[in-house]
């Protein structure tokens, strides 16, 4: 009768230990995380005071810094920026057209705000913030229906009821996004769930997701916020997922913004451990069952505070296009049950009629009709619970012709294998820098950040693992390093 095999032979060792860190190696690189776009930074405007009906709000501006090379409209030409109020609760407005006249002076950006659309400060200003802690800011625009949220230059304003006034900036503070597929059972599509980390963890305040088209906020709590899209996508797509942190004091602290591109991959299955080189034999002694032991633990996800459709149902997008006279039906959430909503039309007397939530807090299907005189540019919709501090949701819309911009093959090339497109990362940390504080991260004509370089090197990597396993097991075998003995016992 011969004797056990030994467990575990050398060789199988050695090409085991290999084959891990190849593994190890390879799913470092595809759970690695997004590199983040760096933040913008200062924005100097003037003049640093005004009053509340003077249009443009200010005349002129200049920021340090850039745009993601992606966002130029075309080869030599100067990057766009929007102009757009934020106010205390994070929702912004515009307070003009996009500004396409840059012109670079070093590594700053300068620009006027004459000529064009332009809206006076109080026209801007939220029906549940009519005075407070505001802030000026221009983001990086590629197009009138996808701004980028992560790449601001922002100055804060206190607005009083004699007019608006430069405030010197609270303290800085960071948050970082990183995303993440959620399969959808029996479907093949996947959500995408988006978690922020903030810095300090200390701070009470909001996270503001725009997870492709959609948007929601959520409270942040010891530092952390997540969010899980309604909609689903098909693995490989590329999905903008921006999020801004609103700080609950915003004297004593900058808000911050983030923004990466995802692409859109099944998770990682789990890896096992490999069977025994050596059979082993026996009965065996459990009994099967034909109960399920787990229960599922994922909790539902809210929905978004806005949906908004044309009058047969379809689906519109981000600052949709309407035209004079057209009927679209609102659906906005997260206000008190039965509660009375005012709804008000920026920049526009038009009188229009309240609506009320339902016992979930939602104002479902609100009919509202673009007035036949308005004009041409950017218009925002609100709908305000009707009590101090009320919750407030806004519908941005544009009405007249949208000028498309000339195609950029960076638009498609920019986001690379690993999935997201980003510029320098601010302090090297791998997320983003808010506040406002000083100047930005980024540098003039820098371009996106790219984790392919970073992947490729770990695939490389990989390979001479799995390399240098195998010259091992060969060089030990030709040295008489390795002796198979007969097996003891008959």
């Amino acid at each position: 009768m011969n004797g056990l095999a030994p467990l575990r032979s050398p060789v199988a060792l050695l090409s085991a230990f290999a084959l891990t860190c190849a593994l190890s190696a390879t799913a470092v690189a595809v759970l690695a995380p997004p590199a983040h776009a760096a933040e913008g930074g200062a924005l100097t405007i003037t003049p640093a005071a005004g009053d509340l009906v003077t249009r443009p709000a200010f005349t002129a501006g200049e920021f340090t810094g850039s745009c993601p090379e992606a966002y130029r409209p075309g080869e030599g030409k100067p990057f766009a920026v929007h102009p757009v109020l934020e106010a205390p609760d994070g929702s912004t407005t515009t307070l003009g057209s996009k500004i396409r006249d840059l012109t670079q002076d070093g590594a700053k950006q300068r620009f006027s705000m004459e000529g064009g659309l332009n809206f006076p400060v109080g026209a801007r200003l939220s029906p549940a913030h009519p005075q407070g802690r505001y802030a000026i800011v221009v983001r990086c625009a590629k197009s009138t229906s996808n701004n980028l949220r992560g790449q601001d230059y922002r100055v804060p304003i206190d607005v009083s009821t004699d007019g608006w006034t430069v405030a010197a900036p609270g303290a800085a503070t960071d948050v970082q996004v990183a995303a993440e597929s959620v399969a959808v059972p029996d479907s093949g599509e996947m959500r995408i769930k988006a978690t922020v980390t903030v810095t300090p963890a200390t701070l009470d305040g909001t996270a503001r997701f725009h997870i492709g088209g959609q948007a929601v906020q959520v409270p942040v709590t010891a530092g952390k916020a997540e969010a899980v899209s309604e909609e689903r996508y098909a693995t490989g797509a590329d999905v903008p997922v921006e999020v801004m942190f609103n700080p609950a004091d915003r004297v004593a602290n900058e808000p911050s913004t983030t923004w990466t591109t995802y692409t859109v991959t099944a998770p990682v299955p789990t890896l096992t451990a490999s069977p025994s080189d050596t059979p082993t034999t026996g009965t065996p002694t459990g009994e099967p069952t034909d109960d399920p032991t787990d229960d599922p633990t994922g909790e539902p996800t809210e929905p978004a505070d806005l949906d908004v459709t044309d009058e047969e149902g379809n689906v519109l997008g981000a600052d949709p296009v309407l035209e004079a006279g057209q009927k679209v039906l609102v659906t906005a959430r997260g206000y008190t049950e039965n509660a009375t909503v005012k709804a008000v039309l920026a920049d526009s007397e038009a009188a229009l009629p309240d609506a009320t939530a339902d016992a979930e807090g939602t104002v479902k299907a609100y009919a509202f009709t673009v007035p036949e005189d308005i004009a041409d540019g950017d218009h925002t919709l609100t709908l305000t619970e009707d009590r101090t501090g009320g919750h407030s949701v806004a519908f941005a819309f544009v009405t007249g012709e949208r000028t498309s911009p000339t195609p950029d093959p960076s638009d498609t090339a920019g986001t690379d294998s690993g999935g997201t497109t980003g510029g320098n990362t601010a302090g090297g940390t791998g997320g983003t820098t808010g506040g406002g504080t000083g100047g930005s991260g980024a540098t003039a004509n820098d371009p996106l950040a790219s984790t392919g370089s970073r992947i490729a090197a770990i695939g490389l990597g990989s390979l001479a693992l799995l390399s240098l396993g195998a010259a091992l097991v060969i060089h030990v075998r030709r040295k008489g390093l390795l002796a198979f003995g007969t097996p003891t016992g008959h």
